[in-house]
């Protein structure tokens, strides 16, 4: 039997909550439709009380989905990001929303940002971008075979550009060389990529 690659190595960890931080009161300082951010008073493993800021989404989930072309090729995307100031070379991503499964809103997204159809969208894994900071699932998916719905229907508060589709190598490219630096987008795609490596 394989050893838990996940087991705590520490001779102090003696109980299921050690090392813990405690929030002792919460405290939200600034929220809008999209999220709130809070800053906690919280109790430290050591003993010592401060503060602790973290950010909690209003979505219950988001959702990165890779589309793939029924010749193989992949397509991307380029998003203005407004904390970046530039654009970012990215998977399609979105928020998702109560009573909806990560599936459905992939392929809402696809339509909405693309104008692309999947039959079959296949849920990778959940992946937690910044657990230092924010507590947000994030579920990766790939459409397999994608076809042109013929339009899309961008958000008021998008700005997105298509990509030619990209075969494998070139998207491999991009990724090596440093283009992609959004992490949701760069797990999702060298997942894909190390799945389907010649």
């Amino acid at each position: 039997m394989s050893e838990d690659p996940s087991r705590v190595n520490d001779p102090d960890a003696t109980s299921h909550d050690f090392g813990q931080i405690k929030i002792l009161s919460d405290r939200v300082v600034y929220s809008n439709a999209y999220g709130a951010l809070y800053d906690d008073d919280v109790r430290f493993p050591s003993g010592k009380v401060g503060r602790y800021i973290r950010f909690v989404w209003s979505a219950p989930y988001s959702v990165a989905v890779l589309p793939i072309l029924t010749d193989g090729r992949i397509v991307l995307q380029k998003c203005y990001r407004h904390a970046l100031r530039e654009w970012s070379i990215e998977v399609v991503k979105g928020f998702g929303h109560e009573g909806w499964e990560p599936e459905e809103t992939a392929a809402q997204e696809l339509a909405e940002e693309m104008g692309l159809y999947s039959e079959s969208i296949e849920r990778i894994t959940t992946v937690v971008t910044d657990p230092g900071f924010v507590a947000h699932p994030t579920v990766l998916l790939v459409a397999p075979d994608c076809v042109s719905t013929g339009n899309r229907h961008l958000e008021d508060t998008e700005s997105i550009l298509s990509l030619a589709p990209l075969d494998l190598d070139a998207v491999n490219e991009l990724v090596v060389g440093g283009s992609v630096v959004d992490a949701v987008s760069l797990v999702l795609i060298t997942r894909y990529l190390s799945a389907h490596a010649r």
